[in-house]
């Protein structure tokens, strides 16, 4: 396979992985049992994935780190850490995929850790996405008016992510302060997966903006981070000013039991 082949090969996997993520995330949108296959097939991409870019692995040691190489290889090692632990709380919930390994931790555990570990994922995939961008476009060369739009548009759309990451009170999940995923059921698995996109997008600029600080320096910084504050402003002021839904909400708590979720009473 030539270095051409071989990079298309591994940014088909990305993309692929990148839309089973969003598809994964909407867990309450799908079966119990589709879920825990799906998150069978994510890790085993995942370990396709880290096979494909072991040269990397052994020039880990090698050559001098820069704050760049630091910030990227540390996001990275994170990254794989939280699916990690994602996929083993995963597992001792399985009561379909892998129902041998039912029980293998103590439920007060799996349940809140299986919740954060895959919301760190997420987040941190984003960033870990958004990291590679400048290096992805780089031969892109628009015009001075046409970046500027470009980057307002990438300001709009990271601050309507930042909004859904607040309306979803995703910083419960990830702080551990509930077991219990709130949901809308009668949101459909495509909405869903477009507001996990929209999510995705605001931690990948995040991503971006980080990589391309390191890189300059003065008034350039200064407005890089400019702009993921603004952005950050626009999903809290749509948080505090947009009406929440009346649809009714239901909790669904990850739990080891006869099934994987257990519907509880509308809050």
């Amino acid at each position: 396979m030539t270095p051409k082949s071989n990079r298309n090969v591994r940014l088909a996997l990305d993309a692929f992985m990148l839309l089973m993520l969003t598809q994964l995330m909407a867990y309450y949108a799908s079966s119990e049992a589709a879920h825990e296959w799906h998150g069978v097939a994510m890790t085993a991409l995942l370990v396709v994935h880290q096979w494909i870019n072991r040269r990397w692995y052994m020039s880990l040691f090698s050559g001098r780190y820069t704050l760049q190489r630091a910030v990227m290889t540390g996001v990275f090692a994170l990254t794989l850490i939280a699916f990690a632990m994602t996929a083993f709380c995963g597992l001792a919930m399985s009561s379909h995929a892998a129902p041998f390994l039912y029980g293998m931790a103590p439920s007060s555990f799996v349940r809140p850790a299986h919740l954060a570990a895959s919301y760190w994922a997420f987040i941190l995939t984003g960033i870990h996405v958004g990291l590679h961008i400048p290096a992805m476009f780089g031969r892109f060369k628009p015009g001075r008016v046409a970046k500027v739009l470009l980057h307002l548009a990438a300001i709009a759309v990271a601050g309507v992510g930042f909004y859904l990451f607040l309306k979803n009170e995703i910083l419960d999940y990830i702080f551990l302060q509930t077991s219990y995923a709130a949901v809308d059921p009668d949101k459909t698995l495509w909405f869903s997966v477009l507001e996990n996109v929209l999510i995705l997008s605001f931690w990948a600029y995040a991503g971006a903006l980080i990589i391309s600080a390191i890189k300059t320096t003065g008034k350039d910084r200064f407005l890089l981070v400019l702009g993921i504050i603004v952005a950050a402003l626009i999903g809290w002021t749509l948080n505090v000013t947009v009406p929440q839904s009346d649809a009714p909400v239901e909790e669904i708590e990850i739990d080891l039991g006869e099934s994987l979720y257990s519907h509880s009473s509308p809050f």
